[in-house]
């Protein structure tokens, strides 16, 4: 089994921070109810005045305010699918795990097209809450080592293979 981190290894871009645009884009009224808050909240976090998971939060929040999520979420792979890199695509297996950190809701869609397993961040789209750790370094390997998974061959992590 292969495990590829999926944002800035396999995909050419950050998903979250895209399907964030392209909602606001198709949703104007989200650039006054959500944007301004989004970078309050992350001038906050660097400043030390908020936790991580508290920015995230917000930062996620404007995925409870899209009421035709299945529709764009489904537009917006239509148009990034292409962003999935050459060179996963010409070694895509069909053990492959995908991780990210990025939502399970927008993961699990493109996942589905590769048809290849995923691990994501967990995220209630009716309260705008994550309902696990956020997937990010520590969180991923051990996720994949309390679950048991078979004998990873190789790890692909922000374009850099890890081990062999």
């Amino acid at each position: 089994m292969n495990v590829y981190d999926f944002d800035g290894t396999i995909f050419y871009s950050d998903c979250s921070i895209g399907f964030a645009f392209w909602c606001m884009k198709r949703h104007p009224k989200l650039w006054f109810t959500y944007f301004p808050q989004a970078i309050k909240s992350f001038f906050q976090f660097k400043k030390g005045r908020i936790p991580n998971y508290l920015m995230q939060r917000k930062m996620f929040s404007y995925l409870t305010m899209i009421d035709d999520f299945d529709v764009q979420i489904e537009k917006y792979w239509d148009k990034y699918e292409k962003r999935i890199s050459s060179w996963y695509l010409a070694q895509k297996r069909p053990d492959d795990l995908i991780i990210s950190a990025s939502p399970s809701c927008i993961i699990g869609p493109i996942a589905k097209r590769l048809g290849v397993d995923f691990i994501a961040t967990e995220y209630d789209l009716e309260y705008g809450v994550f309902l696990n750790n956020l997937m990010y370094a520590k969180e991923k390997a051990r996720y994949i080592i309390d679950h048991g998974f078979p004998v990873i061959d190789n790890f692909y992590s922000e374009g850099m293979m890890f081990w062999n």
